[in-house]
């Protein structure tokens, strides 16, 4: 496949309207594998603008770059976007990147736009039971190579549904604010997902306070009732954090800035708990210019064990246990949980149940077409 699977619709143009961009389709149960052999940027599913649209039960895999892309994308002056009420849900998606491109997420939704005044988000969006596994951007082959991450919200998009999803092995993050915050009362929800074996972290706040965000902030999200399962550390190359990112609170108070709460973690040195760099936060900016990045932002950040990032008032009914999968281990990847919830609120879901629900078509392998390489799943992740 040399460009994208599906495409459904255009970037935001003059003239949209809720009346006359793609709404009300279904695109399920379809394989779309070997895309970006010609255009490695392609994607497998795209839409641009667009308004109450479904993609579920898909099999999306051996691409060069992501599976599934929401993006209104538009930036022209005065037009609001109308990419609200997608739900992408109970999709498999694996196999991707693969070495050739950076900034990948698998799942990424961009529905919002600064263009408006005040920037504004999309609503009423969802990613629901998707399994996203196995993801390998350049950094395999070129320093600094990045991006490879499973779950990825863009600029000032807010209001996302995040639950029941299955995110392991990823190069990148499990889940990724990529830029701005969205405006108040815009934050997103991160719910009782399974986030394992990320090699930089587990939630990555990437740069909230590019383009429009001002200060103090509105909150950017809250992320409970999650099992956190790895088993690196900031002492790992690269160094690993279960809260990546831009980590500067603009002087507001942390749990005004992000909000954890009744979390499950787990790294299976069993090490976690007694960690005094478990967490991190950066008081203040190290330059106007420089508000969150590079080493001398890293030298600045006060680190934190767990029971020290509880003082903060974040996770405070969260706790260290090892949640009991079955078999997470390469290749087996069983994330069921044979005892049930280990607590916080968990509520146990059915990972399998992503992907095609009538896989009658097994189509063969998609020779490569160009040199790709992906990082070991029993050592790199």
């Amino acid at each position: 496949m040399g460009i994208s699977g599906i495409r459904i619709g255009t970037p935001g143009i003059n003239g949209d309207g809720n009346a006359n961009v793609p709404q009300f389709i279904t695109v399920q149960n379809n394989v779309v594998e070997g895309f970006g052999r010609v255009f490695p940027a392609a994607k497998g599913i795209i839409q641009g603008d667009g308004h109450d649209n479904l993609y579920t039960h898909n099999d999306v895999y051996d691409g060069y770059h992501g599976a599934i892309s929401i993006c209104f994308c538009s930036g022209i002056p005065g037009l609001a976007p109308l990419t609200n009420n997608i739900t992408v849900s109970f999709n498999h998606v694996y196999n991707l990147i693969q070495g050739i491109m950076n900034d990948g997420g698998s799942i990424y939704f961009r529905t919002s736009t600064a263009a408006t005044k005040p920037p504004s988000s999309g609503t009423g969006n969802k990613m629901l039971h998707n399994r996203v596994h196995d993801v390998s951007d350049s950094s395999i082959m070129d320093a600094d190579g990045y991006g490879g991450d499973g779950l990825y919200i863009d600029d000032i998009t807010g209001l996302v549904d995040v639950e029941n999803n299955l995110v392991y092995r990823v190069s990148g993050s499990a889940l990724d604010f990529s830029g701005s915050r969205a405006g108040p009362n815009q934050s997103s929800t991160i719910k009782n997902n399974i986030f394992a074996f990320a090699r930089l972290s587990l939630i990555y706040a990437a740069d909230p306070y590019a383009q429009t965000a001002q200060f103090p902030a509105p909150m950017f999200f809250t992320a409970s009732n999650n099992l956190f399962y790895f088993d690196r550390s900031s002492a790992s190359s690269p160094s690993f954090y279960a809260q990546g990112g831009c980590v500067y609170d603009s002087g507001i108070a942390y749990t005004s800035f992000e909000q954890w709460t009744r979390n499950l973690y787990w790294r299976t040195d069993g090490g976690f708990a007694n960690d005094p760099n478990a967490f991190h936060i950066l008081p203040n900016p190290v330059s106007p210019t420089n508000i969150c990045f590079g080493d001398a932002a890293q030298a600045a950040s006060a680190n934190y064990p767990f029971t020290g990032w509880q003082k903060l008032g974040e996770d405070v009914q969260s706790v260290v246990l090892d949640p009991g999968f079955k078999n997470p281990a390469y290749p087996a990847d069983d994330y069921s949980l044979p005892n049930g919830s280990p607590g916080v609120g968990f509520v146990p879901f059915d990972p399998t149940q992503a992907g095609r629900t009538n896989p009658v078509i097994n189509p063969p392998a998609v020779p490569a077409t160009f040199p790709t390489k992906t990082f070991s799943p029993t050592k790199d992740f």
